[in-house]
């Protein structure tokens, strides 16, 4: 969107968990032909944590389908979005 956000859909390729040891937790998903890394908690040191989305991207499972609402970056050629910054932001599983 032009306020900087974006939604896809995609299917889970890994639900990396480092937030538990001090990094990022993150989802990475396959979105057609391309691959998007969805952080849903940053790690230590952030301010806000979006506890829905939190919540919603620990419990997602390698393989599922789902919706991401959140704030687009891309770095290097890691496309990213994140969803711990705003509490309008989510992941929720979708049916297939």
């Amino acid at each position: 969107g032009n306020d900087g956000t974006a939604t896809v859909t995609g299917i889970v390729l890994e639900n990396n968990q480092g937030c538990r040891v001090d990094a990022s937790c993150y989802l990475r998903l396959r979105v057609g032909s391309d691959e998007i890394r969805v952080i849903y908690h940053p790690g230590e040191g952030e301010g806000h944590v979006n506890k829905a989305a939190y919540q919603q991207g620990v419990s997602v499972a390698k393989g599922a389908h789902v919706e991401v609402y959140g704030r687009y970056s891309k770095r290097a050629d890691v496309a990213m979005i994140e969803t711990f910054s705003s509490d309008k932001f989510y992941i929720p599983v979708l049916a297939n």
